[in-house]
C-alpha cells in the first residue's frame, strides 16, 4: 500500500477523508483546527463542505445538524473551544446522532499559545461520550476512521482528542481508500432528535447503556495493547505512549509491561482488569489531569486489588505541564530505584509563549496604539482600565505598551469592561477585542452592554482574520473558508445594537485616529471605534500566486492588451479592453488604471504609457535587478516595509519568502522608478490632452 511522511494533523485530516466526509465546521484554534487547515489545502477534499463558523458551538450545531442528515461530519475545535460548544452537546449526547459525528479538539499541555492547559478528555467523561486520542501519527489515519465507526454504532458524538506535539511530530503513514460520501437521509420520529423533559431521564439511561457497551467493545480494540513484561506497569494514555517508546530507546535493558490506550473513556473494562492482575505496581502516563489515574483507583478498589497506584495524584508526575520525555524518565528512575541523571536528548526544549512576542514590525494597529496614548495624556485624564480578549492584541502586555489591564477568555473583555465601570470605578474603562472575537461571542456582550446603558469605549481591531491561528478567514469578510461568502458590517452592526457613537478608521492615519479617541474619550456612553486595517500576513496568505509564474507568464499582459495588440484593428481594441477591465478588477488592479482600459480604445497609448514602469517592476524583479524596485527581508536586514497601495504588485512580490529565516520581502519603489513614473505619467497625460484636441477639433465634426 502506499506510504506518505505525515505529521499528526495532516494523518488526522487523511483519516477524515478517508472516512468519507461530507461536511465539515470549526472555529480557528491552535493546535485544534490544525487538521482542517490541511484539508483545505488538499486537492481531494475540494467537494467536501468546509465552513469556518462563528464560535464552536455553532459549527458543533452545524455538523450535529449534518448528522442528523445522515452523513458523515466533524466539528473542529481547540480544547477552550470546547467550552463555548457544551451548551449545545449536553443535550446532543441525549438525543444522539445518525451519521458519524467526530469532534476533533486539539489540547495545548504547557500552554504555548493558549490561556490554559486544559484537558478536554475531563468535558468527554462530563458529556459521558466515547473519548479517544491517538498514541502514534501512524495509528492516527486508522483511529479517526475507528471514531467515525464507533460513533455510527452506538448512535453518539465521539470526541477525538490530539495534543500540540502529535500535531508536530512525522511519521510514515499508510494511505488507504478514500470513501465516497454517505447519502443524505433524515428519519423523523417522535421520540428522536428532540431535548425535552419528557425524554431526558430515559435518554440519561440510555447514555449509561451506550457507555457501558462502549466498554466492552473498546477491550477489544485494535489500538490497545498490552505489550512487555516485568512487574512494574505503565498506563501510556495517548500521545504519552510515543514519548514512553522513545525514552525507553535510551533505557533498553528495562522491563516493562505497558498499556497502551487509546480509548480513555470510557475505559476497556475486559482488558483493563487482565492488565492489572499480570503487574504488581503501576504509573500512569496521562496529559493534563490524573482522569486515568482516578479511573484505575475505582477499578482497582472495585477488584478488590491493593496495588500501588503511582501518578498525579501521587506526586511521581507533576500535576501541570507536559507529560515530557524528562518527566517520564524522572518517574520510572524514581520507581526503579535508579540514580542515573536525565541525559540532555530528554531535556525538553525551551519554547518561547505566544504572549511573550511583541507586535510585529509592520503592524498598522500600533500607530492607533501610540495615538491613543498621546490623547490619554493630553486630555489629562486617569489611566483607563483595558480589558482585552485573546489575540493579537495581548501583545499590549508587553513594553513598549504595558496597557493591558485584564485578559480572560474570547468575548469577555466588554462585560468585564462594563463590570469594571458598575463597580463604581472613577477611570474611564476600555474594551479591546478583535473583529473574530467580536463575532465569536463579543456580540451579545454588546449588545447586553447597549441595552443597560453601559459606559465604556469599544475598540476592535479589525485585520479581518484570525491571525494568531492560522491566518483562517474570520466570518462576515466576504471570504468562507473556500469561496466567497457575504460581507457583514461591523459598522452598521455596532450602529444597529445601540452604540451611542461608532467610527471606522484607518489605524495608519494618526491624526483621525486621535481625533476619534479625543472624541469618543470625551463621551459618555457606549462608544465603539473600528480600526480596520488588513493583516499583511492575511493579505499574503489569501493570495497564493507563484512569483515565477505570475511574473514571467502571461498574467500583466492580459491586463493591458494595449503591450500586444496596439496595432490591431479597433474591434479588437474594444474587445481587449473589455476583457482588461474584467480581469484587471479580478486581480485587483485600481480602479483608474482598469478606467483607462475602459473609456476609449483610443487611450490604450497613454494608458500603456502609464503602465510601462510597473511592467518594467515585473521584468526587473524576474532578473534578480534593484534598480526600479528594491525587495528585502526585513526579517534579516532591518529594512523598512513601504506600503504604496498598489494590491496587485504587492500580494504578487510579498509571496516570496527570504531563503534564509522564511519571512516575506518587502518591497519599496527607487528613486529611479519614481522619476519615470513621473515622466511617462506627465507624457501620458500630453497624449491624453493631444487626443482630446483632436477628437473635439477633427473628429468631432466630421461625424457630427
Amino acid at each position: 500500500m502506499e506510504t506518505e511522511v505525515l505529521n499528526g494533523s495532516m494523518a488526522i485530516a487523511r483519516g477524515i477523508l478517508e472516512a468519507g466526509i461530507s461536511v465539515i465546521a470549526g472555529y480557528p484554534g491552535t493546535p485544534g483546527t490544525y487538521a482542517l487547515d490541511r484539508l483545505l489545502e488538499m486537492p481531494e477534499a475540494k467537494d467536501v463542505d468546509i465552513q469556518w463558523s462563528a464560535n464552536e458551538k455553532a459549527a458543533l450545531e452545524v455538523a450535529y445538524g449534518a448528522s442528523l442528515g445522515g452523513v458523515r461530519s466533524v466539528a473542529g475545535m481547540k480544547g477552550l473551544g470546547l467550552n463555548v460548544a457544551l451548551d449545545s452537546l449536553m443535550v446532543m449526547n441525549l438525543a444522539g446522532s445518525l451519521g458519524g459525528l467526530v469532534i476533533v479538539v486539539g489540547d495545548d499541555p504547557g500552554a504555548p499559545g493558549s490561556s490554559n492547559e486544559q484537558d478536554t478528555r475531563l468535558l468527554g467523561a462530563f458529556a459521558e461520550i466515547p473519548t479517544l486520542e491517538p498514541a502514534e501519527v501512524t495509528q492516527a489515519t486508522e483511529l479517526v476512521k475507528y471514531a467515525f465507526e464507533i460513533s455510527e454504532r452506538l448512535k453518539t458524538p465521539v470526541l477525538f482528542r490530539g495534543v500540540r506535539e502529535l500535531a508536530r511530530t512525522e511519521a510514515e503513514v499508510t494511505l488507504g481508500r478514500i470513501s465516497p460520501p454517505r447519502k443524505a437521509e433524515f428519519i423523523r420520529r417522535k421520540d428522536l432528535w428532540k431535548s425535552l423533559p419528557q425524554y431526558a431521564v430515559s435518554a440519561h439511561r440510555k447514555v449509561h447503556k451506550k457507555l457501558a457497551r462502549a466498554a466492552k467493545i473498546f477491550s477489544n480494540c485494535q489500538f490497545n495493547s498490552i505489550e512487555g513484561s516485568g512487574d512494574l506497569g505503565v498506563v501510556a494514555c495517548g500521545f504519552t505512549y510515543t514519548r514512553l517508546k522513545q525514552v525507553l530507546e535510551i533505557l533498553p535493558e528495562t522491563k516493562l509491561r505497558i498499556l497502551k490506550l487509546c480509548t480513555v473513556f470510557p475505559l476497556p473494562q475486559g482488558l483493563t482488569e487482565d492488565f492489572l492482575a499480570r503487574v504488581k505496581r503501576i504509573l500512569v502516563l496521562e496529559e493534563t489531569e490524573p482522569l486515568v489515574e482516578r479511573e484505575l483507583n475505582i477499578l482497582a478498589k472495585k477488584e478488590g486489588t491493593r496495588k500501588p497506584i503511582f501518578g498525579k495524584l501521587t506526586g511521581h508526575l507533576p500535576g501541570e505541564d507536559e507529560t515530557s520525555m524528562e518527566v517520564i524518565f524522572k518517574a520510572l528512575r524514581e520507581l526503579l530505584g535508579e540514580k542515573a541523571r536525565t541525559p540532555s536528548a530528554l531535556r525538553k526544549e525551551f519554547r518561547p509563549k505566544v504572549s511573550e512576542a511583541g507586535f510585529c514590525e509592520d503592524c498598522p494597529f500600533v500607530p492607533a496604539f501610540e495615538g491613543l496614548l498621546e490623547v490619554v495624556k493630553e486630555l489629562k485624564i486617569p489611566r483607563p482600565i483595558v480589558a482585552g480578549d485573546p489575540g493579537c492584541l495581548i501583545r499590549l502586555d508587553r513594553p513598549p505598551f504595558d496597557f493591558l489591564d485584564v485578559k480572560m477568555s474570547l468575548g469577555s473583555s466588554i462585560g468585564i469592561a462594563e463590570g469594571l465601570k458598575r463597580a463604581g470605578l472613577s477611570q474611564p474603562t476600555i474594551a479591546i477585542t478583535g473583529d473574530s472575537a467580536f463575532m465569536h461571542t463579543g456580540l451579545s456582550a454588546f449588545a447586553s452592554a447597549a441595552a443597560n446603558g453601559a459606559n465604556l469605549l469599544l475598540i476592535i481591531l479589525d485585520n479581518r482574520a484570525v491571525v494568531l491561528t492560522g491566518l483562517q478567514p474570520r466570518i462576515g469578510t466576504g471570504k468562507r473558508a473556500r469561496g466567497k461568502g457575504k460581507k457583514v458590517s461591523l459598522l452598521r452592526i455596532l450602529r444597529a445594537l445601540g452604540a451611542d457613537f461608532a467610527a471606522r478608521i484607518n489605524p495608519e492615519d494618526k491624526s483621525s485616529v486621535k481625533a476619534a479617541f479625543t472624541k469618543a474619550l470625551k463621551m459618555t456612553g457606549l462608544r465603539a471605534i473600528v480600526l480596520e486595517a488588513p493583516c499583511p500576513r492575511f493579505s499574503m496568505a489569501s493570495f497564493p500566486v507563484d512569483i515565477n509564474k505570475a511574473l514571467a507568464g502571461k498574467r500583466f499582459h492580459l491586463i493591458c492588451g494595449a503591450i500586444w495588440f496596439a496595432a490591431e484593428p479597433f474591434w479588437i481594441f474594444l474587445f481587449f479592453c473589455i476583457i482588461g477591465y474584467y480581469l484587471g478588477a479580478k486581480l485587483g488592479v485600481p480602479f483608474n488604471w482598469r478606467l483607462f482600459l475602459l473609456i476609449c480604445p483610443f487611450l490604450y497609448v497613454p494608458a500603456s504609457v502609464v503602465l510601462i514602469p510597473h511592467f518594467l517592476v515585473y521584468r526587473n524583479a524576474t532578473k534578480g535587478s534593484s534598480a526600479l524596485v528594491d525587495m528585502q527581508c526585513p526579517e534579516c536586514k532591518k529594512a523598512p516595509s513601504v506600503q504604496n497601495g498598489r494590491e496587485l504588485f504587492k500580494r504578487v512580490v510579498e509571496e516570496t519568502p527570504c531563503p534564509l529565516c522564511g519571512e516575506p520581502y518587502k518591497f519599496k519603489y527607487t528613486r529611479k522608478f519614481k522619476l519615470l513614473q513621473g515622466v511617462c505619467g506627465g507624457f501620458a497625460g500630453v497624449l491624453i490632452g493631444s487626443f482630446l484636441i483632436a477628437y473635439w477639433e477633427y473628429l468631432l465634426p466630421l461625424y457630427g
